[in-house]
């Protein structure tokens, strides 16, 4: 049996799900095992999204929680290349000119041309 759930919410994705996939403008740029993917995301985004979230018990003091900068792309008109690419902050050249490949690392995929050879 599969579930499809769409959420921003990662502790009760936790509590049902032993799978995540990360989308950005309608893209989806990682799918991985849950507990692998938030421990050592893969694509700048799921990174980015992961580092959001607040320790559990954490106080107003415990530190600042890092965002994305930048706006959202128009999802009318798309950035050419990999959507994230103008929010990026590992972007590379090749990120505004060509989407990026699907490549396999581990038990997860990616779409990211961080991790593509040659």
């Amino acid at each position: 049996e599969s579930l499809l759930l769409i959420s921003h919410d990662i502790a009760s994705i936790r509590q049902i799900a032993d799978r995540m996939a990360t989308m950005y403008a309608g893209k989806i740029v990682e799918v991985g095992p849950l507990e692998e993917t938030i421990r050592e995301p893969l694509h700048p985004y799921t990174s980015i999204l992961i580092k959001s979230i607040p320790p559990v018990g954490a106080s107003h003091k415990a530190g600042k929680l890092e965002g994305v900068s930048g706006s959202p792309p128009s999802l009318l008109n798309p950035p050419r290349g990999c959507r994230f690419h103008p929010r990026c902050p590992k972007a590379l050249p090749i990120c505004s000119l060509k989407e990026p490949p699907t490549v396999k690392v581990g038990e997860s995929v990616v779409s990211c041309w961080l991790y593509a050879k040659g």
